[in-house]
């Protein structure tokens, strides 16, 4: 991929309609994580028209924000609105939009069904997808595929699917607009090849190592890695770090370090993005995305 020229475009879905911004300036820090939380987005545009601000009057408004280089943007962020504000300074307005992914299911959907020994668990998982309201991407269980006794699901979706992901070894959030279930610890099986990450391909100082807690209190290699930004990563995707020098932080990566010897080691090898910031610009400022992932 060549990092270059970079470009954004924010479309918004208004009125039984679709209408794209672009050619202005915009501000965006989108946080995405492979968990069940909304990911979260802060999008900045300068000098929207008076109409086009008034688009985002709505609640749970539906957007999409693009990023990439040149002709090639890639969706990295699809939700709904939770705010949008508008600030008048001189002569020029700045909209700050606020959004969830998936927003309006996680909050608003509901789910009751009761299911016999012997069905089949990813058609539990489909019909919790269903009621969700989006597309989805649903893996096999790699161990149990068949009840071993009856169970019934009622709630909001976003307690049930959690429910039945606890009782059959898998995790879910939403990326991009599609609902995914996968085997909890594991990477995107749909996407088995691994992106290099290294100084040649955008990769921004040395990448940080340390341990993280993992749900079962055990402890796991763990890595930060700042990069120019790559659509292509999103969370649950490999990664693969080629990177002379790293800086060792110990202790735990998600929390902010208290005086902790840092000696220079190696952080080559296969990892699994957990969390991401995609952050920047498309007026000169940075266009990055921050990466903590679990290694493989």
């Amino acid at each position: 991929m060549i990092l270059f020229n970079p470009q954004v475009k924010l479309v918004v879905y208004a009125d039984s309609q679709s209408y794209e911004i672009t050619g202005l300036y915009m501000d965006f820090e989108i946080k995405a994580s492979t968990d069940k939380e909304p990911n979260k987005a802060k999008i900045s545009v300068y000098n929207l028209s008076e109409k086009t601000r008034n688009l985002f009057s709505d609640s749970h408004q539906a957007i999409e924000f693009y990023a990439g280089y040149g002709d090639n943007t890639v969706l990295i962020f699809s939700g709904e609105t939770s705010n949008a504000l508008n600030e008048k300074s001189g002569t020029e307005w700045r909209t700050d939009i606020y959004a969830g992914a998936g927003l309006k299911s996680y909050e608003t959907k509901y789910f009751s069904k009761t299911y016999a020994k012997g069905s089949d668990v990813k058609q539990i998982f489909k019909d919790m997808a269903s009621a969700y309201g989006m597309a989805s991407y649903i893996e096999e269980p790699l161990f149990e595929t068949k009840l071993l006794g009856s169970v019934t699901y009622a709630g909001r979706v976003k307690d049930v699917l959690t429910k039945a992901c606890q009782n059959h070894g898998m995790s879910w959030s939403v990326q991009r607009g599609v609902l995914e279930i996968i085997e909890d610890g594991n990477f995107l099986i749909a996407q088995p090849t691994a992106i290099v990450l290294s100084p040649s391909s955008g990769m921004i100082g040395a990448p940080s190592i340390t341990n993280r807690s993992t749900k079962g209190g055990k402890n796991k290699k763990a890595v930060r890695i700042v990069s120019l930004l790559n659509p292509d990563i999103t969370p649950g995707r490999l990664i693969q770090i080629d990177s002379t020098q790293t800086i060792y932080s110990g202790g735990d990566l998600y929390k902010k370090p208290k005086n902790q010897k840092r000696v220079v080691t190696n952080a080559d090898g296969i990892y699994i993005a957990q969390r991401l910031r995609y952050y920047g610009n498309n007026y000169g400022g940075p266009f990055q995305v921050e990466i903590e992932a679990d290694l493989k």
